[in-house]
């Protein structure tokens, strides 16, 4: 597989593997993958937390 990026991503990558956090610039793309399949799960579960019923306390309220 190929990847395009931007001049600006591009750069953005070169930085990280710099940075010696990562050895090379598909450990950084695995990385934001990964990151951005755990935001969309926990996007899916406010979704679903947000479609289910609540139980709401009345109690005292006039």
């Amino acid at each position: 597989m190929n990847v395009s990026l931007t001049p600006q991503l591009e750069e953005f990558v070169r930085r990280k593997v710099e940075s010696g956090l990562y050895n090379n610039a598909s450990e950084v793309i695995r990385e934001g993958l990964r990151l951005m399949i755990e935001r969309d799960a926990a996007k899916e579960r406010n979704k679903a937390d947000d479609a289910s019923p609540r139980e709401t306390n009345t109690e005292g309220r006039e």
